[in-house]
């Protein structure tokens, strides 16, 4: 948090996801509707030459990255 002009939250489509109200009471951010809706938020905030970066559980980093991919879903990796 220290490092970043602001924290867009999203919540991950996985049962366990943390609620917008955990993770508000770590670090104050903006809610969003949906994870389209925060990197479209993060991407007008920063403009062209910013850098928007997805932090998060592997479920949410997997699905920012299929939707900035045009994919319908991350390949699965091994555990």
């Amino acid at each position: 948090a220290p490092f970043v002009e602001r924290l867009y939250y999203a919540r991950a489509s996985v049962p366990r996801a943390a609620t917008y109200e955990q993770l508000s009471r770590i670090q104050p951010g903006v809610r969003t509707r949906s994870l389209r809706d925060a990197l479209n938020r993060a991407r007008r905030a920063v403009g062209p030459d910013g850098c928007v970066l997805v932090t998060g559980s592997i479920f949410l980093v997997a699905e920012a990255r299929a939707m900035l991919l045009g994919v319908g879903s991350d390949p699965p990796i091994r555990m």
